[in-house]
């Protein structure tokens, strides 16, 4: 057979293609990128004539609108028990004492320690710097600075933090006198594993590796809001993996904060309280049509949406259907976005749950998906670094998976799916997530469009 030029040109690009699917470049894929939005666009015309989906994708949007309202009631109770068990739970660490909620709003880019909150109160009257902040009967860190042009807004230091201390004492049910230390910083030997242990300084029994951990700071005369942070628990002595002194944390400082509250001295001024907004209602929602359910320019575990950098959208805004998390914006070109979905392999997001065995919603930390799924055709996730729920040793909780917040393009309260939980795990376990919105099955979605905070 004899090689044209056309031939010979179609081999060429042909065997062109081929190498750079093995070796794909930054400037190859942006071209080929620009090169197929018109064949997005042509989809996007051509997407009411999608017919063999057609009777799926109805399905799918009946069954999630049929529950929508249902559903927006858990989320308000949801937010009501989140609120409510921001506040001790013991008589004695609540007397004479003021109180100043915050929901989590983000995290320092930098490091992991620093939170940024958004006070309850309209602005941060009565609120300073050193201020001890708290998590029901949890201690968190300290008020590290109040942000300027923008009222209500904090940024919180960590106990987590390098640098961070506070003085605590030892007490056991089995030992009459209690013994001091210090508590700040992660310990070296558990930086790196799933479950890290504050670290342990100058402790006034080194031989001691047992017994509660509760901030004391009333020996110090410099300590301005000792008064206020007395009392509140840091976890328990044990042994770090290293084998030193070192405490295992009450709280998931890295991944479990949600909201957390100011304390006061109990005669402190505090601005009114600012009306809670569901960001469901902000309308910072875009309207997108789901175009595609694999990229034209290379195999894709997502959807591809008729909406891009020109209507405002960037990577990491979420992406849902009523009150229920899709997935996630990946990847953002000038006319489409790519979306990993909640079965994309590597999907992680930050969750709570409301578990039939406990009426306080549980912080679970990261769950992160595992590219599978069942024969029922639920999603196969690992939960990260488990925490104890309520419940008997062996036994599953039946729990309702939600947002958690701290995640500035993904709101809180979306409802993710349903899981069984076991109550009592201490490494990361594996559980089928069901009930979720599958962006594959959907026609039209909506995304969440950041607003530029400030500085």
């Amino acid at each position: 057979m004899r090689l044209t030029y056309a031939r010979a040109l179609y081999l060429a690009l042909l065997i062109a293609a081929f190498v750079l699917s093995l070796r794909p470049t930054p400037e190859v894929e942006a071209r080929l990128e620009t090169g197929l939005s018109p064949l997005r666009m042509f989809a996007e015309l051509a997407a009411p004539f999608e017919w063999v989906r057609a009777n799926r994708v109805e399905a799918a949007v009946q069954h999630l609108a049929a529950t929508a309202e249902k559903e927006q009631q858990l989320r308000r109770d949801l937010y009501a028990d989140e609120w409510r068990f921001t506040l001790p739970s013991r008589d004695e660490l609540a007397a004479n004492r003021r109180f100043v909620r915050a929901d989590v709003i983000g995290r320092d880019t930098k490091t992991r320690d620093r939170l940024e909150v958004r006070l309850e109160s309209s602005d941060d009257s009565g609120i300073e710097v050193g201020m001890p902040v708290i998590s029901g009967d949890a201690f968190v860190g300290r008020v590290a600075e109040l942000v300027h042009g923008r009222r209500g807004v904090a940024w919180i230091e960590l106990i987590t933090a390098r640098g961070a201390f506070v003085g605590a004492r030892v007490e056991s049910s089995t030992t009459v006198t209690s013994s001091a230390l210090v508590v700040g910083g992660v310990s070296g030997a558990s930086a790196s594993s799933a479950h890290a242990y504050l670290a342990v300084h100058h402790p006034e029994n080194p031989e001691r590796f047992d017994g509660r951990v509760i901030v004391d700071e009333s020996w110090s005369i410099f300590e301005r809001f000792a008064r206020e942070s007395r009392g509140f628990e840091l976890g328990y002595l044990d042994r770090d993996p290293s084998g030193a002194a070192a405490v295992r944390p009450t709280l998931d400082y890295e991944n479990g904060l949600f909201h957390v509250a100011v304390v006061c001295p109990p005669d402190v001024a505090r601005g009114a309280e600012r009306e809670h907004v569901d960001e469901l209602d902000s309308g910072r929602w875009l309207r997108a049509r789901v175009i595609s359910s694999r990229d034209p320019a290379r195999a894709w575990d997502g959807i591809v949406i008729a909406a891009g950098s020109s209507d405002g959208l960037a990577p990491g805004s979420a992406v849902v259907f009523g009150t229920r998390l899709v997935g996630r914006i990946d990847a953002v070109s000038r006319w489409s976005s790519k979306v990993s979905l909640l079965g994309s392999r590597g999907f992680a997001l930050g969750a709570v749950a409301t578990v039939s065995s406990d009426e306080r919603p549980a912080a679970l930390g990261e769950i992160r998906a595992l590219g599978d799924r069942d024969d029922a055709g639920a999603c196969r996730y690992e939960w990260t670094a488990p925490r104890e729920l309520a419940g008997e040793a062996g036994a599953t909780s039946d729990a309702i998976v939600f947002t958690g917040s701290g995640d500035r393009g993904v709101p809180r309260g979306l409802i993710v799916g349903r899981a069984n939980l076991p109550a009592h795990a201490h490494e990361s376990v594996e559980f089928a997530l069901s009930e979720f919105a599958d962006g594959a099955e959907l026609g039209e979605v909506w995304v969440y469009v950041v607003e530029d905070e400030g500085p």
